[in-house]
C-alpha cells in the first residue's frame, strides 16, 4: 500500500505506517475510541533494512538531531524522515537546528524533499561549499583592490561604527 501510494502522491502524503484491523475499536456512543486503537510500530518500517551509520561530521549531526526531534533510538544514513514518523513540525524544528549548526537556511520544503539522511546530508553539504564558493569569491575581489582604496574603505567602515 505504502509503495502504490508513493508512486502517485507526494513522499510526505505517505503514512508512515499502515495497520489492518478486523474492526475499529468504539466507545460505547460509537464513536471510534482512539485511545483503544494499537499503536503504531514506533514509525521503524525501515527497521527491516540494514543500518547505516553516518560517514561524516555532517551526516552524524543531522542522525542526531533526527534521534532528538523524532526521539528515535538510533538513526542510519539511509532512514526515511517519513516512515520515522516525521512530520512537518517536526522538520521546522530540523531546519532551525541545521541552521543552528552550521548556518545554513533550508526551508522545509527541502527538507521534506530530502527524506534520508544521506540526502539531506547531500543538500546541506552543497550549500556550504555554494557558500564558500561565494565567499571566497568576495574576498578574491577584496584582495584585487588597491591598498589605497582598502584604506578607504576601512576608513569609513571605522566612521560608521
Amino acid at each position: 500500500l505504502r509503495e502504490f501510494m508513493a508512486e502517485r502522491v507526494p513522499q510526505y502524503m505517505v503514512p508512515s505506517s499502515v495497520m489492518v484491523l478486523d474492526r475499529l475499536p468504539l466507545s460505547p456512543n460509537g464513536k471510534v475510541d482512539r485511545a483503544a486503537l494499537p499503536s503504531a510500530q514506533d514509525g521503524r518500517a525501515a527497521a527491516a533494512r540494514q543500518f547505516v551509520a553516518p560517514r561524516d561530521a555532517v551526516e552524524e549531526l543531522i542522525a542526531q538531531t533526527w534521534t532528538e526531534v523524532l526521539g528515535a533510538t538510533r538513526v542510519g544514513v539511509d532512514d526515511n524522515f517519513f516512515e520515522l514518523g516525521g512530520h512537518s513540525l517536526q522538520a521546522v524544528q530540523i531546519a532551525f537546528r541545521i541552521r543552528a549548526a552550521f548556518g545554513v537556511e533550508l526551508g522545509i520544503k527541502r527538507i521534506l524533499e530530502a527524506p534520508t539522511v544521506a540526502r539531506l546530508a547531500e543538500v546541506v553539504t552543497a550549500d556550504l561549499a555554494a557558500s564558500q564558493a561565494v565567499l571566497e569569491e568576495a574576498l578574491g575581489d577584496i584582495e584585487s583592490l588597491p591598498d589605497e582604496v582598502v584604506r578607504e574603505l576601512l576608513a569609513g567602515t571605522d566612521a560608521g561604527a
